[in-house]
């Protein structure tokens, strides 16, 4: 996949998470884990898009399911 096409799918899949994020903070009950891993998950697709502008590799490890 192209740098551009990843990029633009990566924001999406951020824009997605951000969505489900507000869903649950909004919603009747909270699930504190679960926001929690949303959060960790959108700062991993953000600093994978950080990554491809900026030139560098994604390491594969990370959450953003890059692999």
């Amino acid at each position: 996949m192209a740098t551009e096409q990843r990029v633009a799918a990566l924001q999406a899949k951020h824009a997605e998470v951000d969505k489900q994020i507000l869903d649950i903070e909004n919603g009747a009950s909270t699930d504190p884990a679960e926001v929690s891993r949303l959060k960790a998950l959108k700062l991993s697709i953000k600093d994978e898009i950080e990554k491809l502008r900026s030139g560098e590799q994604c390491s594969g490890k990370c959450k953003c399911g890059c692999e």
